[in-house]
């Protein structure tokens, strides 16, 4: 059933390209959670699994050696899920089970992205998610990742297409 609800996920890299890259990956990370926040329709609401949290602190801590800058950046980030107005979900069974079926399937997937699989299998296991913004290109060119969200439709478990992209365009 089509709802006017769409759920935008995001992935790890976008937060740490805004956060302290630099360059092109900052200024397309800046620009898509730009068009992000701008956006006025009160049906689009962004969701950030819990593991994405984790994933960019790990990185900060093996990235950024200043604890002053490190501070800095949580308090950036937390600033950022705010202008967002992000909800940070905890998995669920379902995301669980759909991660270990794309691992089982896709042996690429699970030996060099598998905190990416879990991420992109909390946004299928959402009904209403209409993007998962990324750049990695194991997610974005996954075959049995498309395959698994077509069947999820098919199966009448997902409300809409979740394009996997990293553009947003509403």
């Amino acid at each position: 059933m089509q709802t006017n609800i769409q759920n935008i996920y995001i992935d790890t890299h976008f937060f740490q390209s805004y956060l302290w890259k630099e360059g092109d990956e900052k200024e397309n990370a800046k620009d898509i959670l730009f068009q992000i926040k701008s956006n006025r329709n009160p049906d689009i609401k962004v969701k950030i699994p819990f593991i994405v949290v984790g994933e960019l602190i790990n990185n900060l801590k093996r990235e950024i050696p200043d604890q002053d800058r490190k501070a800095e950046i949580m308090r950036e980030f937390f600033e950022l899920l705010d202008d967002l107005k992000a909800d940070i979900i905890p998995p669920n069974k379902c995301s669980y089970d759909k991660a270990k079926s794309l691992t089982a399937r896709d042996v690429y997937l699970a030996e060099r992205a598998p905190t990416d699989t879990f991420i992109a299998s909390c946004a299928l296991c959402d009904p209403n998610s209409a993007f998962l913004l990324t750049v990695d290109k194991l997610l974005l060119e996954s075959y049995h990742l498309k395959k698994l969200e077509k069947d999820m439709r098919a199966k009448e478990e997902r409300n809409r297409h979740l394009q996997i992209t990293n553009e947003f365009k509403v």
